[in-house]
């Protein structure tokens, strides 16, 4: 950089040496981050024990839930009649299998009644309220797993095997 150009300000931002690369403003190069880390970590504020609810908003709170748990089972219930549907057709459904079926459906329809009637008249307390729904969501729990059982039967195939020793 001699003669002309060294007096110039053209090289000095963009190039110092050889192989250093561009040393622009707000590079973010390995190793640098975009500022994390920097001042004091977030701490969340502990206001000390929290306050205990009042009864109403127990019960509030209750009801909302129960609402839910009732939305959640009868969606659930569309589920498993689509999964039987699904199921009934495969090969390797069986008759006990379709007991077993129709049991926890008839469960999960009886424990779906029962948080209805109850959402229905309002008069319940907390502890009724949370039983039913954790029975609730017990019996959906079943049918979920009920469910992927009933899509793996709707989905399996016989082997290859098999398959060959019936063309013959």
């Amino acid at each position: 950089m001699d003669g002309i150009l060294a007096d110039s300000n053209m090289f000095t931002h963009t190039m110092v040496e050889k192989g250093k690369g561009h040393l622009g403003k707000g590079s973010h190069a390995k190793g640098f981050g975009k500022g994390a880390g920097k001042g004091n970590p977030k701490v969340p504020k502990e206001d000390g024990p929290a306050a205990p609810k009042s009864e109403a908003e127990q019960l509030a709170e209750a009801y909302s839930k129960a609402k839910k748990m009732r939305d959640l089972s009868t969606i659930m219930m569309s589920k498993m009649q689509d999964c039987l549907q699904v199921a009934k057709k495969s090969k390797y459904w069986s008759k006990s299998a379709q007991k077993d079926a129709d049991a926890l459906i008839g469960k999960l329809e009886t424990s779906t009644s029962a948080l209805k009637k109850v959402l229905m008249k309002g008069s319940c307390t907390v502890d009724e309220l949370k039983a039913m729904v954790l029975d609730t969501a017990e019996v959906v729990k079943e049918c979920q797993m009920s469910c992927k059982e009933y899509k793996q039967v709707a989905n399996k195939t016989g082997s290859l095997v098999s398959k060959g020793s019936k063309k013959k």
